[in-house]
């Protein structure tokens, strides 16, 4: 009994160490695309980051995107992955928490939108489903990456305008 209660804390330890060392990979970020897989361009970049401050301003929400390459998780792991990084990067404000972290991985074949629980009460996850359906992954399964983000935002913002 005692070697597999040794054993399972090793596997945990293990497990939270290898966890750590990802998230390492991923620094609080001073912008608001944080490009890790470079699926855009550095003009697409700074387009969607001049965007993103805007919509910031408009919205009273923070969002931020950050892209992750395969290396780096797997596709069974990669919403955990994104929601450790929402956690340690904590966007938004505390207060309000207004945050929204849209995790992408293009060799993953992978989207996740992290939301504070102070955006679920004005975009529910139903909602969050139907704009990466119907705007995010069909310009993505066209190779749009920049364009799918772009839109995808944009949705959301428009979105929670509305339901202000």
């Amino acid at each position: 009994m005692k070697k597999a209660y040794l054993l399972l804390v090793s596997i945990l330890f293990i497990q939270s160490a290898f966890a750590q060392d990802v998230l390492d990979k991923f620094p609080i970020p001073i912008v608001s695309v944080n490009d890790f897989e470079n699926i855009f361009t550095d003009e697409e970049e700074a387009i969607l980051n001049g965007l993103m401050f805007a919509y910031n301003e408009q919205a009273d929400t923070v969002i931020v995107v950050i892209t992750i390459d395969e290396k780096s998780t797997t596709a069974e792991q990669f919403d955990n992955l994104t929601l450790q990084i929402a956690n340690k990067w904590k966007i938004g404000s505390a207060k309000k928490n207004n945050g929204i972290l849209i995790g992408i991985s293009k060799g993953l074949r992978r989207i996740r939108i992290q939301s504070g629980i102070g955006i679920e009460i004005r975009l529910a996850d139903e909602e969050t489903k139907q704009i990466i359906d119907t705007v995010f992954i069909p310009k993505f399964k066209e190779g749009h990456y920049y364009k799918g983000t772009r839109d995808g935002i944009k949705a959301i913002v428009d979105h929670l305008k509305k339901n202000n």
